[in-house]
């Protein structure tokens, strides 16, 4: 198993996801981003207990910074505009700025 520590929080990746890249984003969710490349997203967590976030970076002018990207599709969150807006975006840790020029994670 491969286990991460991305934003604070270990992501750990089952055996079958052990491959992991870095993909490209141009303004999509990572769940499309990765599927498009046969490949899944790697999750790191669940928001609002409903919504899955995954794992997303940008250059920035100190480097690459990590980050989320929300689900939208099937989202019960209060907050749906919000879900919507960080769907197409990443949402980085450090700066807490949406980056629309972003790169996914994802893995077979």
């Amino acid at each position: 198993m491969l286990c991460l520590l991305v934003l604070a929080v270990a992501v750990c990746l089952p055996p079958s996801m052990a491959v992991t890249t870095w993909i490209k984003a141009k303004s999509a969710t990572c769940s499309v981003v990765c599927k498009r490349n046969h490949m899944e997203a790697s999750v790191a967590g669940i928001y609002h207990g409903h919504t899955p976030y995954y794992v997303c970076a940008s250059d920035t002018d100190s480097g690459m910074e990590a980050g989320i990207n929300l689900e939208p599709e099937g989202s019960d969150s209060p907050l749906i505009n919000y879900v919507n807006k960080v769907s197409k975006a990443c949402l980085l840790d450090e700066s807490g700025d949406l980056q629309t020029d972003y790169m996914c994670l994802c893995g077979q």
